[in-house]
């Protein structure tokens, strides 16, 4: 028996697609992107029109004007003067001053200056985090589209000059704005990611382990006290920094210095859906131990999974669950690898080979 995936469309699936999509338009389409966008909005009404509704929330209809074939664009003046600008900010400010409910501190500095999260949207900063068996997908102001996997936190921090992102824990996948001017650089352990303008992932764990996958573009690993000068030169067999292309992907040990004879590039162009099929909600495997399996499973559930004895870790795994999905993972277990379950309480399983596959 199978366990098949039927992809689902949802409204929040195609919400999600339309902000990358929108945040790829504005940084600049490559010509296969472009074709790939028109095809994905000629697939729908319904696309259209929240792909435009999204671009009038982020003020940016002018880039609209590239897919007029298929998102008809039409340039509207603004007639906003002094007095229409200032009777809004009073209307404004009122409804603050009659919201009890509204922590209306948290609009200005400790100084009593306006924040510069609302002043100024290169400067931001705020925290991130998922619970276990949560993703969740933001919009950052730079236009960056930020997805962050099950049990993650992240700190970003937008200054004049950089972006910063600290990954406490867990995994993120970003794509990146393009802007030569300041990069974007991601810091996990004792190690940091920086781009200008591409698309990554990155992974950390377990507090010694990190790992690395570009799908666009380059980004550079450096030690996260050098971050900002990241691309110096290769001294000797200690590095400054290690480039990272498109496709490949590299595990790191976090707390020790970057050696040119530790550091294996893995090309994974073939297989960058399944490395990253999170995303999409599922877990995609091809032929992993059992024990890796129910690692990766556990991430996305409350559920403790215990594997009893050595031969049933060894036993190698292939198909497609939804992440979260404990209960198809068992079905296919017990039904394909003469696996016995003995459910403990409602948040432990141990796992048997029966006596048959024993003998």
């Amino acid at each position: 028996m199978k366990n098949k995936i039927i992809p689902i469309f949802t409204d929040n699936v195609m919400k999600e697609e339309a902000s990358v999509w929108l945040a790829k338009l504005d940084r600049g389409l490559t010509d296969n992107e472009e074709v790939l966008l028109k095809d994905w909005l000629s697939q729908s009404e319904k696309r259209r029109e929240y792909f435009v509704k999204l671009a009038k929330q982020w003020d940016v209809l002018s880039v609209l004007s590239l897919l007029s074939d298929v998102v008809p664009y039409n340039k509207q003046k603004t007639n906003l003067n002094f007095r229409h600008v200032m009777m809004a900010a009073s209307v404004f400010f009122l409804l603050l001053l009659n919201m009890p409910s509204l922590d209306i501190n948290r609009f200005f500095d400790t100084n009593g200056t306006a924040s510069t999260s609302v002043v100024d949207p290169t400067l931001f900063s705020r925290t991130y985090e998922t619970a276990v068996g949560e993703k969740s997908t933001i919009n950052l102001p730079d236009l960056s589209v930020l997805t962050l996997n099950t049990d993650s936190i992240v700190e970003v921090k937008y200054t004049q000059k950089n972006r910063f992102l600290l990954l406490k824990k867990g995994e993120l996948f970003i794509d990146v704005a393009h802007n030569k001017q300041r990069e974007l650089i991601v810091s996990a352990g004792e190690k940091s990611f920086v781009a200008v303008g591409t698309a990554f992932n990155v992974s950390y764990l377990d507090k010694s382990k990190l790992e690395l996958i570009v799908t666009e573009g380059k980004v550079l690993i450096a030690e996260k006290t050098a971050a900002s000068n990241a691309t110096r030169k290769v001294d000797n067999r200690v590095i400054k920094s290690i480039g990272v292309v498109a496709g490949e992907k590299v595990l790191l040990k976090s707390n020790e210095k970057l050696m040119v004879a530790a550091i294996q590039k893995v090309n994974i162009k073939d297989s960058l859906d399944s490395s990253l099929s999170w995303r999409a909600g599922k877990l995609v495997f091809k032929g992993e131990t059992l024990d890796n399996v129910i690692a990766e499973v556990s991430r996305y559930s409350n559920v403790q999974i215990e594997l009893v004895g050595d031969e049933i870790k060894k036993i190698r795994i292939g198909g497609r669950f939804r992440t979260g999905d404990v209960d198809g993972l068992l079905n296919v277990l017990t039904e394909q690898f003469d696996i016995e379950i003995s459910k403990m309480n409602n948040s432990k399983i141990k796992l048997y080979l029966t006596a048959k596959k024993l003998t």
